[in-house]
């Protein structure tokens, strides 16, 4: 082998869906496919959001100069995620560009303003501040949270937000006249 090249290009994808099959030419110094190659081709996972990993079987056996990777997954959200490809006696080769999307939406947790008190009928001095986190509690960006008061009265404003890029969202809350008060 001389040189590699993505046939295949691994594609966007969601965290947790695998890419879709990625497929690397072993290739001699005529740039032809070696059809008698059944060495071993590795990948490995560059850029991205830092501390994520490729999942799944990263080194195969090429079968006659083509190598497929299927399965694989990233478990972090991020973009200018690279696959680099590599064999024996050749250059690595870098495929290009793609991006991993947040799964969707799984948790929701309060991270600030519980615990306060207040006369009836007036806002709370710290905001209602909630996290959302995917499946694999990753912050989830651009989803909306709605509130609402569900016990005592009173208000929120707004009534929804979207997460910002940590994955929070936050309302005001002017609570009611009496009695219990809650927020969801």
């Amino acid at each position: 082998p001389t040189s590699l090249v993505f046939f295949v290009q691994p594609g966007n994808i969601t965290a947790g869906n695998p890419i879709p099959p990625v497929v690397v030419h072993v290739l001699n110094g005529l740039g032809e496919v070696i059809s008698g190659f059944n060495g071993s081709v590795g990948l490995e996972l560059i850029g991205g959001t830092a501390g994520s990993a490729l999942i799944g079987t990263d080194t195969v056996n090429a079968v006659n100069g083509i190598a497929t990777f299927s399965g694989l997954t990233v478990n972090k959200a991020g973009t200018t995620y690279r696959l680099v490809a590599g064999v024996s006696g050749a250059p690595t080769v870098q495929s290009n560009q793609f991006t991993v999307l947040p799964a969707p939406a799984a948790t929701v947790t309060v991270v600030g303003g519980t615990g306060q008190s207040a006369p009836p009928s007036t806002a709370l001095t710290d905001s209602i501040k909630v996290r959302v986190q995917d499946q694999f509690g990753f912050d989830v960006v651009g989803a909306t949270v709605n509130f609402a008061v569900t016990a005592g009265g009173g208000s929120v404003s707004p009534t929804s937000a979207v997460t910002d890029a940590t994955g929070r969202a936050a309302t005001r809350w002017t609570i009611g006249a009496s009695g219990t008060q809650t927020v969801s």
